[in-house]
């Protein structure tokens, strides 16, 4: 997760499929996608503990 924010990344990926200016527009949708990504994994975290507990710990 934390590599597909990296703002390098998205200059050097906009620059090769040729949207130069245009990071901006890019790093909001890369930056939605990414708390979207985030908090679905901390759902699915809460879930494994909240499973385990419930069955007595592992």
């Amino acid at each position: 997760l934390g590599s597909m924010l990296a703002p390098s990344k998205i200059l050097v990926g906009c620059s090769t499929v040729g949207l130069s200016g245009k990071e901006g527009p890019v790093l909001s949708v890369v930056l939605k996608t990414g708390v979207i990504l985030t908090a679905l994994c901390g759902l699915m975290a809460l879930g494994i503990l909240l499973i385990t507990t419930m069955n007595g710990g592992a």
